[in-house]
C-alpha cells in the first residue's frame, strides 16, 4: 500500500536505456552549445570583417575608408571607392580607368588599367567588352569573389579584349598589382556607370 520502491529493482538511472539517453541528451546540450558559441564568433581568430557593398545597382556603401572585406584570409583594407558615368552618345569620347589613381582618363592615354566598351551600345542588355592594359588583369569568370579568393590561373592576361556581363562585380588587379573589383551597368538613358572598389 505504501510507495515505497521495491528495494530490489535497480534506479531508473542505472539501467542500458537510462544511461543512454543521459548520454544523447547530453551530448545534444553540449553541441547545441558549440553551436551556438560558434555563431557568436567565439571561435574566430581575429576581427570579423563586412564585405563592403559595391555597385551601382545597390548604391554606393556609406563604409567609411579602411573596411575590412570579409572572406579573406589576409590582412586586405579598402583604400577607396569611385564611381565613374560616362555617355555612350554617338560621337562621345570612350575613356580608360586607372583603378590605382580613382581616375577617368582620355581613351588616348598611355596611362590606365582597363579599356570598358559595349559590345552593342544600342542594346541595354550587352555584355560589356573589358581591356587590360599596362599589366593589369581580371577574372571574368569569377563574379562575385574578392581577387585574394581566385586561383591566379583564372585571371586573363594583360592583353585582349575580353566580354563580362553587366551587374557582375569582377575582381582585378590593377597594373600596380593592388587587389580590385569593379562592376558596369549601362543606364536606359544611354550612360555607362562604372563602379570601382581598390584594396591594398
Amino acid at each position: 500500500m505504501g510507495g515505497n520502491p521495491d528495494p530490489g529493482k535497480p534506479s531508473w538511472w542505472r539501467t542500458v536505456p537510462g544511461v543512454l539517453t543521459a548520454i544523447a541528451a547530453t551530448l545534444t546540450a553540449i553541441t547545441g552549445l558549440v553551436v551556438a558559441l560558434n555563431q557568436t564568433g567565439w571561435f574566430v581568430s581575429g576581427p570579423r570583417r563586412a564585405r563592403p557593398e559595391l555597385g551601382p545597382t545597390r548604391g554606393v556603401s556609406a563604409s567609411p575608408q579602411g573596411a575590412k572585406p570579409s572572406g579573406s584570409k589576409l590582412d586586405h583594407r579598402l583604400l577607396r571607392r569611385s564611381t565613374f558615368r560616362s555617355p555612350l552618345s554617338p560621337g562621345s569620347r570612350l575613356h580608360a580607368y586607372d583603378l590605382d589613381a580613382g581616375a577617368q582618363l582620355d581613351a588616348q592615354s598611355s596611362q590606365g588599367d582597363f579599356f570598358f566598351k559595349p559590345d552593342d551600345s544600342k542594346n541595354p542588355n550587352t555584355r560589356i567588352g573589358v581591356a587590360p592594359r599596362n599589366g593589369a588583369k581580371f577574372a571574368p569568370r569569377s563574379a562575385g569573389m574578392l581577387p585574394w579568393e581566385v586561383n591566379p590561373q583564372d585571371f586573363t592576361s594583360s592583353v585582349g579584349i575580353y566580354s563580362v556581363g553587366q551587374g557582375e562585380e569582377v575582381p582585378c588587379f590593377t597594373s600596380q598589382r593592388r587587389p580590385c573589383t569593379f562592376l558596369i551597368r549601362l543606364d536606359p538613358n544611354g550612360e555607362m556607370f562604372v563602379s570601382i572598389a581598390l584594396y591594398e
